[in-house]
């Protein structure tokens, strides 16, 4: 059964604190909500860790930011604007994860929305419309077609994000510079110095980057915070100029340099799902659950699958193999 919103007031509220790739994944979800509440005002309540992708997501209005416990300064403007505001029509709580969620609990109290859409779980059955969780969870992307399903809004499973055209000028200016051929390959090595079951191990990035520049495919290189020195010092062992490098640099523009890319490499972390959603083809590194919750849908996304919980078991040789593949594909060319 859907919902209805009162005639006379559109104001949404969406609740999920998690991090870059949770927030992309919701955006199949959220364009169907806009396209449901055309003139709906669409507000975000989002943290720290994703605060960054917010600005990229075109089926918003506005997000607000819960801090951490210590940031009491920024959480307390946050419930002065929850208790001073309007009442909310709708409440929306997107976290798809079945364990009983104290924060989304309390916002929906906080909120006094006439109408409360929800994943199903404990401390959600007053919530007018619930959506079941398949099973095992299930990939993220049925489960938000299923919260669009409860909710009565149309669902296309294809992440979306926009860049803005003045990051995309800047971006094309830049990469004039580098003078790289097409198609070109941009490889995000991701912080090699943790999660290392997540991560391609780097002596494998650098014997591909070796084997893809003596075929003469241009590479470049991206940089996340903090990884800056760790992919200069990749890109000279492969024997390129570090000039190749890009970042770190504020999200809004990365996309932009991102978009500059026919094929994006790297293991699977925040960084693909946001290739994917600027409509950049995309190769990927996956630990068998990734692929079965996070996989990235669509023809001009591949990837290789390693361990249960460990990509590091994907050789080099399959994955040079692979992207040569889709290199002679007629999509990149």
């Amino acid at each position: 059964m859907g919902v209805s919103l009162p005639p006379h007031s559109r104001r949404i509220l969406m609740f999920y604190p998690r991090r870059i790739g949770d927030w992309v994944v919701t955006t199949p979800f959220l364009r169907g909500l806009r396209q449901k509440f055309p003139e709906a005002e669409i507000v975000a309540v989002a943290s720290a860790k994703s605060a960054a992708v917010m600005p990229l997501i075109p089926f918003i209005d506005r997000f607000l930011i819960l801090g951490r416990p210590e940031n009491v300064g920024q959480n307390l403007k946050l419930l002065k604007f929850l208790l001073t505001s309007d009442r909310w029509d709708l409440y929306i709580d997107l976290d798809p994860n079945p364990a009983f969620s104290r924060g989304g609990w309390i916002f929906s109290c906080l909120t006094r929305s006439e109408s409360k859409a929800a994943f199903e779980r404990m401390g959600n059955e007053n919530f007018q419309v619930r959506a079941h969780l398949p099973k095992g969870g299930g990939p993220m992307l049925e489960r938000y077609e299923r919260l669009s399903r409860a909710m009565d809004i149309p669902y296309q499973p294809r992440p979306e994000l926009r860049a803005f055209p003045e990051d995309e000028k800047m971006a094309a200016r830049e990469m004039e510079s580098l003078n790289l051929g097409r198609p070109r390959i941009l490889i995000h090595p991701g912080d090699l110095k943790r999660e290392e079951g997540l991560r391609w191990p780097r002596e494998k990035f650098v014997q591909l980057g070796k084997r893809l520049v003596a075929e003469k495919i241009p590479l470049f290189f991206l940089a996340g915070p903090g990884e800056r020195e760790t992919v200069e010092s990749l890109t000279t062992e492969i024997g390129l100029s570090s000039s190749l490098v890009i970042g770190p640099r504020p999200l809004k523009e990365a996309a932009a340099f991102i978009r500059q890319a026919d094929l994006f490499v790297s293991s699977l972390n925040g960084s693909s799902h946001v290739a994917a959603a600027l409509g950049v083809p995309t190769f990927s590194f996956y630990m068998g659950y990734d692929w079965e919750v996070w996989q990235i849908p669509g023809e001009n996304h591949w990837g290789l699958v390693g361990g249960e919980r460990d990509c590091r078991s994907i050789t080099v040789e399959e994955t040079y193999e692979a992207i040569k593949k889709i290199i002679k594909s007629a999509s990149l060319k």
